[in-house]
């Protein structure tokens, strides 16, 4: 069971990110009760961290369309859920690998960029302009600051959210997989 092994009053590990695949290796761009179903998985494994970390817990995200906005609307909903505890501490950060990460994006999914980005309690920016290994090291970036990264993902797809998956476990960070599909959640326990 996911949690098993973190509770306790020594608990300090407070901070998690996500790594994750775009709406194409996900459910596609049309399936939104797929999407509500992945959105309450996470927002219910970060409610439980966050309940685990004695109320203080810093939530990382890159920004990027798919399991990244997913994690950062329930980051946002976790927060709005606890605003009135006077002991909840929850930071909410996104990371850009470039400052225009939503360039490209269609007008829609811009506006909830920004919408997701006027929530946050710190934006930071790996690089100014978009770069071949922008991507690459913001992932990096949220994997170093992190006790926690949680992956959605699926076995046989290669990928950002795989070499992110793979750079966790080579700096053997604690690992929850969540399958897209099954929804099922593995830990590894370093």
């Amino acid at each position: 069971e996911i949690g098993s092994g973190l509770v306790g009053s020594e608990m300090c590990i407070r901070d998690r990110c996500i790594t994750g695949h775009r709406p194409n290796n996900l459910y596609g761009y049309r399936k939104k009760g797929k999407y509500e179903i992945l959105g309450n998985t996470i927002f219910n494994l970060i409610e439980k961290l966050y309940i685990q970390s004695n109320r203080h817990i810093t939530l990382i995200n890159g920004g990027a369309l798919g399991a990244d906005q997913i994690f950062a609307l329930e980051s946002i909903n976790l927060k709005n859920k606890y605003k009135y505890d006077n002991n909840a501490e929850i930071k909410l950060v996104l990371v850009k690998p470039c400052l225009q990460q939503d360039k490209l994006w269609q007008p829609s999914l811009q506006n909830r960029y920004k919408e997701i980005c006027s929530h946050m309690d710190e934006i930071i920016t790996i690089n100014q302009e978009y770069t071949k290994s922008c991507m690459k090291e913001r992932n990096m970036y949220m994997v170093d600051n992190s006790d926690i990264v949680i992956a959605v993902k699926r076995d046989n797809v290669w990928g950002g959210t795989q070499q992110c998956f793979k750079y966790a476990l080579s700096k053997g960070k604690e690992i929850i997989l969540i399958n897209p599909e099954t929804l099922l959640m593995k830990r590894n326990n370093k």
